[in-house]
């Protein structure tokens, strides 16, 4: 499969081409179907496993462990991110620094400059 062979499937089919990207994005990230995606959905009523929100326009994403590779569930982007930072203490400590150095911040405007 080509350059060419990928250009022409977009073009031609772009929904397909979508859908194309998306099974091999699950089977060579995380070792699971399209219809393994869609049963955790439904086991997961259509929404978040941590917060419950709904997908929009794009789809949830696949909660794996870094480590083992172990596929935990389907999470929003707000919940994927914070349970990133969660699994990284370093960045959970530095994003608590920041907060406290703008905690400690009496001067400037309403932007902090």
């Amino acid at each position: 499969m080509g350059m060419k062979w990928n250009n022409d499937f977009r073009e031609r089919d772009p929904e397909g081409y979508g859908r194309f990207l998306f099974e091999c994005r699950l089977r060579n990230g995380y070792g699971i179907t399209v219809e393994q995606y869609e049963e955790m959905l439904k086991r997961q009523k259509g929404g978040c496993a941590i917060c419950g929100k709904r997908p929009g326009k794009k789809r949830l994403h696949v909660d794996h462990n870094h480590e083992t590779g172990q596929v935990r569930g389907l999470l929003c982007a707000k919940c994927n991110g914070d349970l990133q930072v969660l699994e990284s203490p370093g960045r959970a400590d530095a994003l608590a620094e920041y907060l406290r150095l703008w905690g400690k911040q009496t001067t400037g405007g309403k932007n902090g400059v």
